[in-house]
């Protein structure tokens, strides 16, 4: 005898990027519909929550998920993914952010400690203080720039948008 009734199909949902159990979702769906809803109906919301979503292990793409119609009998399987993967940009972002990191930790720890020291005065205490302010505070502009920088030489991915849909046809209003 089948898991499935003949009027329904298997919805599987796994909400979690890195654990196929954790509020996962395993039911029993009525046939008809598109991806979609089905997807609509249980509050996941592709723009913020991407996804991959798969009748009977055939991967369905994003732009047929309001076309797609699981017939009874099939299993739908849905996919949390990580949210912008598989582009280089995001990695030169990366690589480039812990760069500046790197950076800006070295200068706070000391690298314009003597020179500030030096110019707050020959006293220990003034000395300490005043390194410790001026590598601080280089440290936090080199980060600040460092940012700012970058975020004009590779800027970051804007959000994703949920696809167009049509507009209702208007209708006619009989007059009383």
């Amino acid at each position: 005898m089948s898991h499935t009734q003949p009027e329904h199909l298997r919805f599987i949902a796994c909400p979690h990027v890195f654990s196929a159990e954790k509020d996962r979702i395993d039911a029993l769906r009525p046939a008809g519909g598109t991806v979609g809803e089905h997807l609509r109906a249980i509050d996941w919301h592709p723009e913020s929550r991407p996804a991959r979503v798969y009748i009977d292990g055939v991967l369905i793409p994003e732009a047929q998920w309001e076309y797609a119609v699981p017939r009874a009998g099939q299993s739908v399987v849905v996919r949390a993914i990580p949210m912008g993967g598989g582009q280089g940009k995001d990695t030169a972002r990366i690589v480039a952010l812990l760069a500046i990191i790197v950076i800006s930790i070295a200068v706070s720890r000391g690298a314009l400690a003597p020179v500030a020291g030096a110019l707050a005065g020959s006293g220990g205490w003034a000395a300490l203080v005043g390194g410790s302010t001026a590598s601080v505070a280089a440290g936090a502009t080199v980060s600040i720039v460092g940012t700012l920088a970058l975020n004009g030489l590779i800027p970051a991915p804007l959000p994703r948008r949920a696809l167009p849909q049509p507009l209702p046809e208007p209708r006619l209003q009989e007059a009383a």
